[in-house]
């Protein structure tokens, strides 16, 4: 007979800086002003922001050497994603400990929020649907960081076939997704962004959720795993509306491509 499993000790905490960047990059009314003052309290944020304004893609005329001057040439829409990911990527560097491909992670993850903005019509939540497809297993991330050796077991009965959430239930008595909502929550993500993550395996409740879900699973059509369970192979995409968001991001070839760019601004390497 199974025992049950430990009880999770607290959500997990993240710096200071980067949970304050997290809820800034989920709202709306956010200010340069403001942006600029917790991109400068954290270097990993600084050194992302730098790497993006000073890019061969922002072709500048010259380098820019501070947070706000980084903000004005890349602009606010820009810099929330890049935020995101900055802070996502430093707040949980420890989860190749608990067996899960990290490099695949975070494929599967920049995949699902490029698919899931663009999904997102014109007038819909394109810079929400980024944030929270590239959030969307923020919980997967925190039961990993808060058990290592604990979901080491979770990835082995994924990869000899179990359902992962099964897996995750089994041993931590909770599944990413509820998990998800939780630590969203308490990083104080925008409302509605917590519960499009509390909805990413079902896309129900608002257009958010749905644009998420829909970019997660043409993430996994094209072969982006989650670094947990196997990948499954890439399919073709029939012709139509989800062949056209793919067409729209430059096909496969320009996901990774794009993939490969927020990659390099969050590499634990020199500063640019």
């Amino acid at each position: 007979m199974m025992m049950a499993p430990e009880p999770l000790a607290a959500l997990p905490v993240l710096p200071a800086a980067q949970a304050r960047a997290l809820a800034l990059a989920s709202r709306h009314d956010v200010g340069i002003h403001e942006l600029a003052g917790v991109v400068e309290s954290d270097p990993a944020l600084m050194i992302a922001m730098l790497r993006a304004a000073n890019s061969a893609t922002q072709a500048p005329a010259h380098r820019v050497a501070t947070a706000h001057d980084a903000i004005v040439r890349v602009g606010l829409h820009a810099t929330r994603r890049v935020v995101t990911a900055a802070a996502t990527n430093h707040a949980f560097q420890d989860i190749a400990r608990a067996g899960i491909d990290l490099e695949e992670f975070w494929r599967h993850t920049l995949a699902t929020a490029l698919l899931a903005d663009a999904s997102a019509w014109p007038n819909g939540p394109r810079t929400e649907a980024f944030t929270t497809g590239l959030l969307h297993d923020i919980g997967r991330l925190a039961l990993a960081t808060s058990d290592p050796e604990r979901y080491r077991f979770v990835v082995r009965r994924a990869q000899a076939g179990e359902p992962t959430d099964e897996a995750e239930r089994a041993l931590f008595g909770i599944d990413h997704v509820a998990y998800g909502r939780e630590v969203a929550a308490a990083c104080g993500l925008a409302p509605v962004i917590v519960e499009a993550i509390a909805e990413h395996h079902r896309g129900q409740g608002s257009a958010l959720a749905w644009v998420t879900y829909s970019g997660r699973e043409l993430a996994g059509l094209l072969g982006f795993g989650d670094g947990v369970a196997p990948p499954a192979l890439a399919v073709p995409i029939e012709a139509g509306p989800r062949d056209a968001v793919v067409r729209s991001l430059g096909g496969a070839a320009g996901i990774r491509a794009k993939i490969s760019w927020y990659r390099g601004l969050v590499a634990e390497r020199a500063a640019a």
